[in-house]
């Protein structure tokens, strides 16, 4: 005997080419359904009803693939709405998060009324089911990749059918914001890492902390940097600012590729650090730069990061033209006082000499 299966617990998924309508450099984020149906004793080993992630960050430009799976086999006897056995979802918006009822269609914001109808699930008629409780529905939805609101601000969202009875709460946000932030507690003995998804990471290793550390990954807008060069990629900040390591640690900024780029292509990019903001930005050494859109080096500190190809400009120009500036009035400066007196030359020289 080589295997015995107890239960069969396999599952199939698709891997589908993006839409032509979904840019290729656009991020997609997964908007899906956890749990089953029951109290936290029925569904236990596993979670009653959630959605995945309860609260989703994104950008203006960011796109969100809302698709979930349900069920028809759940047992008779666990706790829920509708028809014994199965699991439904949908999404309805809510004005605020301690509220039990859904928007009108006409008040709701998230997506198009024609977009919420559909992850209602308002309009489905096929299996003459009870359609307040969502028997109705099919126990797979895939309600398309969407483009995220372009209005800064926070939508939240319910599932009218798993959010009346007992001590359920599938509920949802959806946070659109200039920044996206990550942040998690890194052991110092153990090491961890912080990840925002097709953004950046930071990979602590064990030891290189000297306390167990909150830290952040944060993806800011170049413009709200004060000093941060105009590069290829966003500004990182990874915080707490200015915390050192005992020894280096791994960080992965991603960065925008040319179309076709080879290696050679890239060998004029430069990850920048500063220490600050308004402080200078220095060159990375022996950062390696990948045609996948990373830039992978290690780092003694944090703060800010920002890849450019090597060209100047923005904050970085302004840099260079201050400086070129000071050193330009310091030497007229010297000429003017030089000029004005003439004997201060030869007293400086004299004192020179009288050292040596």
């Amino acid at each position: 005997q080589f295997g015995r299966t107890f239960q069969d617990r396999s599952h199939t998924f698709a891997i589908v080419p993006r839409p032509a309508d979904v840019p290729a450099g656009a991020r997609v984020y997964n908007l899906n359904v956890r749990g089953k149906r029951g109290n936290i004793v029925q569904t236990y080993p596993g979670t009653e009803y959630d959605f995945a992630p309860s609260r989703l960050e994104v950008n203006p430009n960011d796109y969100v693939h809302i698709q979930w799976t349900g069920s028809n086999t759940n047992p008779n006897n666990n706790d829920g709405q509708g028809k014994q056995g199965t699991d439904r979802s949908n999404i309805a918006q809510m004005a605020a998060p301690g509220q039990n009822i859904p928007m009108q269609l006409s008040e709701m914001t998230m997506f198009n009324q024609t977009v919420m109808r559909s992850l209602m699930l308002v309009n489905n008629g096929r299996n003459n089911g009870e359609l307040s409780e969502l028997d109705d529905a099919g126990t797979y939805y895939n309600g398309g990749i969407l483009k995220v609101p372009a209005e800064i601000g926070v939508y939240h969202y319910m599932c009218t059918r798993n959010n009346n009875f007992s001590n359920r709460s599938q509920k949802g946000a959806l946070i659109v914001t200039n920044t996206i932030s990550s942040t998690a507690s890194v052991s110092a003995r153990i090491g961890g890492s912080v990840t925002i998804a097709s953004i950046a990471e930071v990979d602590i290793t064990p030891d290189a902390l000297t306390t167990d550390t909150q830290v952040t990954v944060e993806e800011l807008p170049t413009e709200n940097v004060e000093g941060a060069p105009t590069g290829v990629s966003k500004v990182v900040a990874m915080e707490p600012h200015g915390l050192t390591f005992s020894k280096p640690v791994n960080a992965s900024i991603a960065f925008e590729v040319p179309e076709g780029a080879t290696a050679e292509d890239l060998a004029g990019y430069v990850l920048l650090q500063s220490a600050g903001p308004g402080q200078p930005y220095e060159k990375v050494e022996g950062t390696t730069f990948t045609t996948s859109g990373w830039a992978k080096a290690e780092i003694t500190h944090f703060s800010f990061f920002v890849v450019t190809n090597g060209s100047l400009d923005g904050g970085a120009i302004a840099g260079v033209v201050i400086a070129v500036l000071a050193v330009v009035g310091l030497l007229v400066f010297g000429v003017i006082y030089v000029r004005r007196n003439p004997d201060a030359l030869g007293r400086l020289k004299a004192r020179h000499n009288n050292r040596i």
